[in-house]
């Protein structure tokens, strides 16, 4: 998955907000010209958690062949050769078999959104420019936020597309690198998210943040220093204590190891 910085959101219907973890969330968008009808021709891609695609307001049902293509045209974020789509999605079988699914694939999805989330030519597919995608919106968040380390981007993700990873119950060759990516890109941005809210006191928030890293990987030592500052920061120390005891006692367990010198430190100077 490639990730640029975000553009300049140009929709004069969003609303400007202080960015806030728990609530006043300002959703992310791609830009789009509104016009009078508008709302009827937007579509809005979900690859968080589990697929989903909302045409007009509404959720629409597609079958996997067009799920699987609507998310590598999301993922790849550029024109692709219809010969190369068609070989991405349909590895297994002969070019003319790969090519007529792609055609297969292309025409329901005209069936039951028109024009509105692929444009073809004879040669190249992509995805619309209208159609927004909550895992771009997310990767675009968490570079802007690892890139600037003195601020709080003003724009957020929706708090529930943060916690989720890249179609997780997907299993494809082709989706497997975008899925690291992604998830190693979302865990350092929910870390670099808690020690920026830390630093301005918001300690639920930054708790919450670092929180949803644990749950992912309980072993990941970095995450479980960071929810033990937020807790002494706070001024729970029996807190940070009780969630060191309880890592120290998972990592012997699961793997047979010792937390870091470095985290019992942390733990012995509260």
């Amino acid at each position: 998955m490639r990730h640029s910085a975000p553009q300049p959101i140009q929709d004069s219907t969003t609303i400007e907000a202080s960015p806030a973890y728990a609530d006043n969330v300002v959703p992310l968008r791609r830009t789009v010209t509104r016009t009078a009808d508008s709302d009827d021709r937007t579509a809005r891609l979900q690859l968080l958690g589990a697929f989903e695609l909302h045409c007009g307001g509404r959720r629409i049902p597609v079958g996997a062949a067009a799920q699987r293509l609507l998310a590598l045209l999301a993922l790849r974020q550029h024109p692709l050769a219809r010969a190369t789509a068609a070989g991405v999605l349909w590895p297994d079988v002969t070019d003319q078999r790969a090519q007529a699914n792609l055609r297969t694939a292309l025409y329901r999805l005209n069936q039951v959104c028109a024009g509105r989330v692929v444009e073809a030519t004879s040669h190249t597919i992509r995805l619309s420019p209208t159609v927004s995608v909550d895992a771009t919106e997310v990767a675009e968040f968490a570079t802007a936020l690892l890139d600037d380390p003195t601020r709080l981007p003003a724009r957020w993700p929706t708090i529930e597309s943060m916690h989720r990873d890249l179609l997780p119950e997907w299993d494809h060759a082709w989706l497997r690198p975008e899925q690291q990516r992604y998830r190693s890109l979302r865990l350092h941005c929910l870390e670099a998210l808690c020690d920026r809210l830390l630093q301005h006191g918001r300690f639920g928030q930054a708790a919450d943040a670092v929180l949803a890293v644990v749950h992912a990987d309980p072993f990941r030592e970095s995450a479980h220093g960071k929810l033990i500052r937020v807790y002494l920061a706070e001024g729970n120390r029996n807190e940070a204590v009780q969630h060191y005891l309880h890592y120290r006692r998972t990592l012997r367990d699961e793997l047979g190891l010792n937390p870091s010198p470095e985290i019992g430190q942390l733990v012995n100077a509260a």
